[in-house]
């Protein structure tokens, strides 16, 4: 058993070092630039789902945020972890997220931009939700990571 758990984390440790090697490149491929915005975009749930069920404070929030998401998106962020304080009530809460698609609309050397079908499947205390969304979204480098700077349903 102890094996089992030593290889798993052995296993997540290998697979973040690939992540944080593969954002901090200065030349990307399109198949590795996409790579890192599906990974962003499921960050960045994961990180807003980790509040809603009581995993992170609000600053934790707020750092991991800050390292994934800039400009005009970072601030709907923020606001939307004070509404939650301000004015709890029920969310959706994820379980699982899946993009499904990505296609590259633009890319330069300092922002791109993407199309995403995505899959989510979330729940309430009432009912289950599988819901598909097609978003728009932009990066934008800073220094030599990129982060998500917007994001639409189209």
């Amino acid at each position: 058993m102890r094996k089992i758990i030593v290889f798993v984390l052995v296993c997540i440790t290998a697979i973040n070092v690939y992540g944080m090697d593969i954002k901090s490149k200065d030349n990307l491929t399109v198949n590795q630039l996409e790579e890192v915005v599906v990974e962003l975009f499921i960050k960045r749930a994961e990180i807003l789902n980790n509040y809603l069920i009581g995993e992170y404070t609000i600053e934790e929030v707020n750092h991991e945020l800050r390292d994934i998401v800039t400009g005009a998106l970072l601030k709907d962020d923020l606001e939307i972890i004070n509404y939650i304080n301000i004015s709890p009530t029920s969310f959706e809460i994820v379980e699982h997220i899946k993009v499904n698609d990505i296609k590259l609309l633009r890319k330069d050397e300092t922002s791109s931009e993407f199309k995403l079908g995505v899959e989510w499947n979330m729940k309430n205390k009432d009912y289950n939700l599988v819901e598909d969304v097609t978003y728009q979204v932009d990066v934008k480098k800073r220094k030599s990571n990129w982060l998500l700077s917007n994001i639409n349903v189209t």
